[in-house]
């Protein structure tokens, strides 16, 4: 499927829409997706941890729906498989309920939070 066949989804609680563009290629499954998503991202964690879904998109659909537990530093300490990364975050969580995953996943990223230059966006419902 391509993102112009797929209907656009609509914001309905607040989540962060994460570009795994980067990390993506067909036939990831949701764990591979989650550990593209999960790791290492510029954000304000005090801000983050207001918004409990964190959605992977890559090719303009979403791929994956994870609920964050714990954001944490991007170092080897508390992502032990990864390279660390000074200033960034990472979280810990597991993938969302069959009800979120099919609200979001597969559906298109709207227009309205496309083109943007940092792979994480902030989006709240309206």
């Amino acid at each position: 499927m391509t993102d112009r066949d797929a209907s656009p989804f609509e914001v309905r609680e607040p989540l962060l829409l994460v570009s795994i563009n980067r990390s993506w290629r067909e036939g990831m499954d949701a764990t591979e997706t989650y550990h593209a998503v999960r790791f290492a991202w510029v954000i304000d964690p005090e801000r983050a941890e207001g918004y409990g879904l964190v959605l992977a998109h890559a090719g303009g659909l979403v791929r994956g729906a994870y609920r964050p537990e714990l954001w944490l530093p991007a170092t080897r300490e508390h992502f032990p498989a990864e390279q660390p990364r000074d200033g960034r975050w990472g979280f810990h969580g597991r993938r969302a309920e069959p009800e979120a995953w099919r609200e979001y996943v597969g559906k298109r990223v709207p227009d309205e939070y496309r083109g943007s230059r940092s792979p994480v966006r902030y989006c709240d419902p309206p």
